[in-house]
């Protein structure tokens, strides 16, 4: 589950990354 969330958050912060 922990992992699961963590990716979650990095697939989030790619996203901003991108649209950054």
């Amino acid at each position: 589950m922990l992992f699961v969330t963590i990716k979650i958050v990095f697939f989030k912060y790619h996203l901003w990354m991108w649209f950054g």
